[in-house]
């Protein structure tokens, strides 16, 4: 979290957890305690990107005019915002793909520390589930990519890849990503958050990363991009 973690701060995190946590125990639950705590933190020093903040504006005033509709009693108009509402949320995702800002280091970092609480997974699900029943026309299906996706978000898919690789060598085509992005980091650095982002979202304990049964397990430490894809086809029998 490049967070600097004191050892009064460590002491409180033993004893709230020792209080506070019945079913699990030290040093795991602890550390549970030391890592919220720190996501907190990063969370409220985070500079929040300004794609994220024009989302949330334009969200907010559609919401707002909703809710008065709603008080007036106006349902018709309600109605026609919160349609105006779903289409510019679904607008603004698409936009916010060809974005650089989101596909930054710090962004993809702090999506795993969002990601963890019940809220905001409730309402991913929601979206997620719309990517699979609102296809568009020409498309037969969707693909959908995440942590989750096989085991949460869509357990019974027709097709599913656990896709992995080593975690330098991940972290080597990140460090590209991020070069190229103009980041100044190095391969260390960007392991150590890549294993640390591993080891959050296996141990979250809703919607955890972790292979689901029926999925099919790829490592693409020695594929090229179009071996993938191959692989994936063949496997789908197409």
């Amino acid at each position: 979290h490049n967070v600097k973690i004191t050892g009064e701060t460590i002491k409180a995190c033993v004893e709230l957890s020792k209080r506070y946590i019945n079913d699990r125990f030290l040093p795991d639950k602890a550390i549970d305690v030391m890592d919220e705590v720190c996501s907190r933190k990063r969370l409220n020093d985070l500079v929040v990107p300004k794609v994220i903040l024009n989302l949330e504006r334009r969200i907010d005033k559609i919401t707002k005019e909703k809710e008065e509709a709603i008080t007036n009693q106006t349902f018709e108009l309600a109605a026609k915002l919160r349609d105006k509402e779903k289409k510019i949320a679904k607008k603004l995702d698409f936009d916010l793909t060809g974005d650089a800002e989101i596909r930054t280091d710090a962004v993809g970092n702090m999506a795993s520390v969002v990601a963890a609480m019940d809220p905001v997974r409730d309402a991913l699900k929601s979206r997620q589930h719309d990517f699979t029943t609102d296809i568009p026309k020409g498309f037969d299906g969707a693909v959908l990519d995440g942590r989750d996706i096989g085991t949460v978000i869509l357990p019974h898919a027709d097709f599913k890849f656990f896709v992995d690789a080593d975690p330098r060598i991940r972290a080597e085509r990140r460090l590209k990503e991020l070069h190229a992005q103009g980041a100044k980091t190095d391969i260390d650095a960007v392991l150590d958050q890549l294993v640390a982002r591993d080891q959050r979202d296996m141990r979250r304990t809703i919607a955890p990363l972790k292979q689901a049964d029926d999925a099919i397990f790829v490592d693409t430490g020695e594929k090229t991009v179009d071996e993938m894809v191959t692989f994936a086809l063949s496997a789908m029998g197409r």
